[in-house]
């Protein structure tokens, strides 16, 4: 017996209706209507719970084939995770990497010496990038903030690449710092790049 039909046999037999079912269990009523209609299979933590639930073993829930089938959906899942990621740590870094020597920040500055006949310098518009503002002020954040979007970069390019488990999660890892540290550092450059405008 597959696992929809276990579970509404078990449902049926405690005379409960979904709803109450999915309130016990903490889940959405919708989603117990989906694994009794074969569309979705439980997680791990779900099925646990389910068979707590129904006092029963999980070998009484669910067969080895649709075990088999869970873990792979798990692991495509974390597959599909880790590249939307990924593609993320390249997106945003590339991004800020680009923007980061663009001149698109309007800006000013005044004109010394003071003509004849006027009581303040002149002011001179121009556009600057983040890196250009910040190196104006003597501050390398802009720079530093660069090395490691490329870094970041470059982990999350890698892990993409790269098809040996072993190296690839150990890749992953590095990406993933990489990226949390690359996205405080583009923040703060942005805050005291532009700060200096």
């Amino acid at each position: 017996m597959n696992f929809e039909d276990r579970l509404k046999e078990l449902r049926n037999k405690k005379g409960i209706t979904q709803d109450e079912l999915a309130r016990s269990i903490y889940v959405s009523r919708s989603l117990i209507a989906r694994y009794e209609n074969g569309s979705a299979l439980p997680t791990k933590e779900n099925i646990e719970k389910i068979a707590v639930y129904f006092n029963v073993e999980l070998s009484d829930l669910i067969d080895t084939n649709q075990t088999i089938e869970m873990s792979l959906k798990n692991v495509q899942t974390v597959k599909n995770i880790n590249l939307g990621l990924n593609v993320s740590n390249l997106i945003v870094n590339a991004i800020y990497v680009i923007l980061s020597v663009i001149p698109f920040l309007k800006t000013w500055k005044y004109v010394y010496p003071i003509p004849p006949g006027q009581s303040s310098p002149t002011i001179e518009y121009f556009y600057t990038s983040i890196m250009m503002s910040s190196f104006s002020h003597d501050n390398y954040i802009g720079l530093v903030t660069i090395i490691i979007c490329i870094i970041s970069f470059a982990l999350a390019l890698s892990t993409i690449i790269v098809k040996y488990e072993r190296i690839k999660i150990t890749l992953q890892l590095f990406s993933y710092v990489g990226f949390v540290i690359s996205i405080f550092m583009i923040v703060f450059s942005l805050i005291f790049g532009i700060g200096y405008l």
